[in-house]
């Protein structure tokens, strides 16, 4: 099977490539970046690298030696505070982009896979919200209209050994833990009592890859939360590291509460996350020396 993933070269990208390499020896990949929130390129035989932007790329270059079966739909403008600063470039990349990537799904008669995001509970919240809710609206009408086939994959704060730390696409997890290598305090927003349901990448991959699985066995198209359905405080994580907390005052946007509800993907794909917060923070302390 050929696949294609967008954003291959980011956090979430790069393992999932990484993890079919692993896992799928009988897939070939075509991976789509413009590198601009990830930089990871990892060399295989069965890689092949196109560094467009979603936005402006055509569908031959995806149709290389074997029509792509499925497109896992990764690339984004991501992160709710930058979004403040330019939601028209949130819009074009997180709109605009994946319509026209439904465009070639439709085309090429392939399934698109569609990351959205924990945030649309309240996608009227911030830019970046209303810009991955607005994704996925145009997904499902492509559907409706087009016929084009389709799952939805939402993710839950998706953390991992290589989780962003700096930059636009950094994330808390790894803001936190590069401050506390770098024996700073731990920046905190807007209280720290607001909770997030924490998935590791190892999972979201394994998800994905079941979702393509499925494809193949089942007509039906498919909305599933990729998550834990528990979660914690910003303030118990800053605990289970061990920080000294620096309270930054507060920051618009943000949702109080994120938490999957992954019962029904466990009954159609039997998928559940195996990896919890908890050791992987215990073993990240111990592998740096911190108490």
């Amino acid at each position: 099977m050929h696949v294609v993933i967008t954003g291959g070269c980011g956090f979430i990208g790069s393992a999932l490539v990484q993890h079919v390499i692993t896992e799928r020896a009988d897939w070939t990949i075509t991976v789509v970046d413009n590198k601009s929130s990830g930089q990871r390129i990892i060399d295989h035989p069965s890689v092949t690298y196109c560094f467009e932007d979603i936005c402006d790329i055509k569908e031959s270059l995806l149709y290389t030696k074997r029509k792509p079966t499925v497109i896992f739909h990764l690339a984004a403008k991501a992160r709710i505070k930058p979004s403040f600063d330019d939601p028209g470039e949130y819009y074009r990349t997180n709109v605009l982009g994946t319509q026209n990537m439904c465009k070639i799904a439709r085309d090429l008669d392939a399934t698109l896979i569609y990351a959205a995001s924990s945030t649309s509970a309240e996608p009227y919240k911030n830019p970046y919200a209303a810009s991955k809710h607005a994704g996925e609206v145009t997904v499902k009408m492509y559907h409706t209209a087009f016929n084009m086939r389709y799952h939805i994959a939402r993710f839950f704060n998706v953390y991992g050994a290589n989780v962003p730390s700096e930059g636009p696409a950094a994330m808390m997890l790894g803001i936190f833990m590069k401050a506390m290598k770098d024996g700073e305090t731990l920046p905190i927003t807007n209280g720290g009592a607001q909770r997030r349901d924490f998935t590791h990448v190892h999972d979201i991959c394994c998800g994905l890859e079941a979702l393509a699985v499925f494809e193949r066995r089942s007509p039906n198209c498919l909305d599933v939360d990729f998550g834990t359905g528990n979660n914690f405080s910003v303030l118990e994580i800053a605990d289970m590291l061990g920080g000294q907390a620096s309270h930054i005052g507060r920051r618009s946007g943000e949702m109080q509460v994120t938490k999957a509800d992954a019962r029904q993907t466990w009954v159609t794909l039997g998928w559940k996350p195996y990896r919890r917060l908890t050791e992987f923070i215990a073993a990240w302390k111990r592998n740096n020396g911190i108490r």
